[in-house]
């Protein structure tokens, strides 16, 4: 009789083996989805990627250069409106300027004289070079 007594504890505690597997198995199935590895497995990675992207980009060069050329911008904004109201205040000044400039230029021409009597005809010869138009006497001319 030893046998089925010892057959039977067996069975005993299998089944009892059994029922705590289950039981543990009931807790895993009860749990709440974040508490499950399988889901936090899949959305660790994403959150994970996610925060590094976003702390990369607040404190990425590319923020700070951001920044330093708006601060340039907002500092030489002034500067540049100044310029544009010189640009445009000399732009109207400028026909004024070509007209009292145009009289001055014009009397130094009138003014000019040749007064050495060589010079005269050393002009004379080169103007009637350049009149003939053949390029190979340009080269002829004496300094």
């Amino acid at each position: 009789m030893s046998e089925p007594s010892e057959l039977e504890s067996l069975q005993c505690q299998k089944l009892r083996e059994e029922i705590k597997k289950l039981d543990v198995e009931t807790r895993l199935l009860t749990r709440s989805w974040w508490q499950q590895a399988s889901y936090i497995a899949a959305i660790l990675p994403i959150v994970v990627v996610s925060f590094s992207a976003w702390v990369a980009y607040s404190n990425s060069e590319f923020k700070r250069e951001a920044e330093a050329a708006k601060a340039d911008i907002a500092k030489l904004r002034p500067e540049a409106e100044t310029l544009k109201a010189q640009v445009s205040r000399l732009q109207k000044e400028e026909p004024i300027l070509q007209v009292e400039i145009a009289p001055a230029s014009w009397r130094k021409f009138k003014n000019f004289s040749i007064k050495p009597p060589h010079c005269k005809s050393e002009m004379r010869r080169l103007i009637k070079i350049f009149r003939n138009g053949d390029p190979s006497s340009w080269t002829s001319v004496r300094a």
